[in-house]
């Protein structure tokens, strides 16, 4: 099972023993997972990907940075440096040929987007030879974090300036990906909420109006013609 192409992401618990493994329990990730709030991290390590992940390459506190790009940055950041850098160098010292490091963050919290970027800068001057990938999401529109477009855009000079490339998304689509949202009719599409507000209103009056018409019964040809005599 475990190959040359799983190799760039995984390795190999078996093959310490000398064997390769063709179990996937055998796989570990080439992974630092990093969060001030420990709940995610805690939730993906009772998930069915559990075992894919060393506990010593994970990185937690239990305040969390307050959806502030700051306090990820200037007080987490120097506070966790050291665990931090030890982490990447011990996950890069078991690659043959490191190529480049792939960041995968969120710039709508604090520590995605604070620490995320401090971490990068480390990452640049430590290790500066490999290259940088970093998959960035944005936020989205439907964003209820008041701050979060202030730390997509500190997080954002950050990344111009220590990244090497960054291919961007958004929060919405990786939702989307999960659960498809169906797409609105194009005479909708583009409507203020007081114009849908009254569309749905009219078409609620329409749907019942149709309703009261189909119980209606008709005259009969009888009862027609009884009509007219009587005229």
């Amino acid at each position: 099972m475990f190959n040359q192409a799983l190799s760039a992401y995984f390795t190999d618990a078996d093959a310490r023993c000398g064997a390769s493994s063709q179990d996937a329990r055998a796989l570990r990730a080439r992974a630092v997972l990093v969060d001030m709030e420990e709940g995610v991290v805690a939730a993906a390590l009772r998930g069915p990907l559990r075992t894919l992940f060393d506990r010593r390459q994970i990185v937690t506190n239990v305040s969390g940075s307050g959806n502030n790009w700051a306090h990820g940055h200037e007080v987490y950041g120097p506070v966790h440096r050291d665990v931090l850098v030890e982490a990447v160098r011990r996950a890069a010292g078991s690659c043959d040929s490191l190529q480049c490091f792939s960041v995968v963050h969120s710039l709508g919290g604090g520590t995605g987007s604070g620490l995320g970027t401090y971490l990068l800068r480390a990452v640049k001057d430590e290790l500066p030879g490999p290259h940088r990938f970093v998959t960035a999401v944005f936020p989205s529109d439907e964003d209820d974090v008041v701050t979060s477009p202030y730390n997509a855009l500190l997080a954002t000079a950050e990344l111009i300036e220590h990244a090497d490339a960054v291919p961007p998304g958004t929060r919405s689509q990786l939702v989307d990906l999960d659960h498809p949202r169906q797409t609105p009719h194009p005479h909708t599409r583009r409507c203020s909420p007081w114009t849908m507000a009254r569309l749905r209103k009219w078409s609620t009056v329409r749907g019942a109006s149709a309703a009261c018409r189909s119980t209606r019964r008709p005259l009969s040809r009888k009862r027609g013609v009884r009509a007219r005599s009587m005229r």
